[in-house]
């Protein structure tokens, strides 16, 4: 009897060695050009991504993964591998996963400045770029209005009141500025200065913004026009309507924007370049096979 907790020990210990050891990444060498992504890689880069998983439900989850998903998931495995042996082939040599991270950050951060660096962007690009971009400047239309609210709340029927305070307001001339004196508390503004399409209908909802949106400036109370609230009477202010600016108003962020992509393109032909230098191999169809006995 006195052997058992022992060999209890040995057998508990066996199994968190190897445990242990699934967990901990063999060190790649630096000059090889073989990049394997195997069934335990795979499931080691789950486990990784997410620490919540033990060996048995990153499997399952592995096993159970849509193929178009998994093909996602070994494309940036194969990326950080590459990417992170790069970062190795110039002297940076820590092997964990975090590390692994940090290194292609820095890495990253390295090629950028490099990439920023060797390119020169001209004026005749820059208006190239921005005559090619152009509904991703251009602004939306804006108005401004003002309106008296009718609570659904506090009303039976908010509709019918609106629409005799609607002749009062008209009547007496009512001005822009003196609408605060009439109906509820709303939940937000009265007045709106210069709002778009997206920032009304996210106080009042998409029908009341399609409605002011198609009214025009006047000094006529309008209405009863319905949101998520109630009824409202509304009085336009200016209509804005949508426009691309000049070049010269948006120069400094076109030219950003160009920088950034031509950035973009040359981290990206990095990547590529570097990963030519690798034979890339998965092994992955023991998952497969898992998920047609299941």
């Amino acid at each position: 009897m006195s052997r058992e907790p022992l060999l209890y020990f040995l057998i508990v210990g066996g199994l968190l060695f190897v445990w242990f050891g699934m967990l901990q990444d063999e060190p790649p060498e630096a000059s090889s050009s073989q990049v394997l992504i195997d069934e335990q890689s795979f499931i080691r880069y789950l486990m990784h991504r997410n620490p919540r998983l033990d060996l048995t439900s990153a499997r399952t989850v592995a096993s159970r993964m849509p193929g178009d998903q998994r093909d996602e998931l070994v494309d940036q495995m194969v990326r950080e591998e590459v990417l992170y042996r790069e970062a190795l082939a110039i002297g940076l040599d820590t092997n964990d996963y975090a590390s692994k991270r940090r290194l292609i950050t820095q890495l990253d951060y390295i090629n950028q400045a490099s990439f920023y660096d060797d390119i020169v962007v001209s004026a005749d690009a820059v208006t190239a770029y921005f005559e090619s971009q152009q509904d991703r400047y251009r602004e939306p239309t804006r108005v401004t209005f003002t309106h008296v609210f009718f609570s659904t709340e506090r009303h039976e029927n908010p509709s019918a009141i609106a629409s005799e305070t609607l002749t009062s307001l008209n009547r007496e001339r009512v001005p822009f500025h003196l609408g605060t004196s009439y109906g509820d508390h709303f939940l937000y503004h009265r007045n709106y200065v210069g709002k778009t399409y997206d920032e009304v209908a996210s106080h009042f909802g998409s029908q009341f913004a399609d409605d002011v949106f198609e009214m025009s400036q006047g000094d006529k109370w309008l209405g009863p026009v319905k949101s998520e609230y109630g009824q409202h009477l509304v009085m336009m202010g200016d209509v804005i309507a949508a426009r691309v600016p000049p070049l010269e108003e948006v120069a400094a962020r076109v030219q950003d924007d160009l920088m950034l992509e031509l950035v973009e393109a040359k981290r990206q032909q990095y990547y590529q370049n570097a990963r030519s230098r690798y034979q890339i191999e998965t092994d992955l169809d023991a998952l497969s096979s898992e998920v047609l006995s299941q």
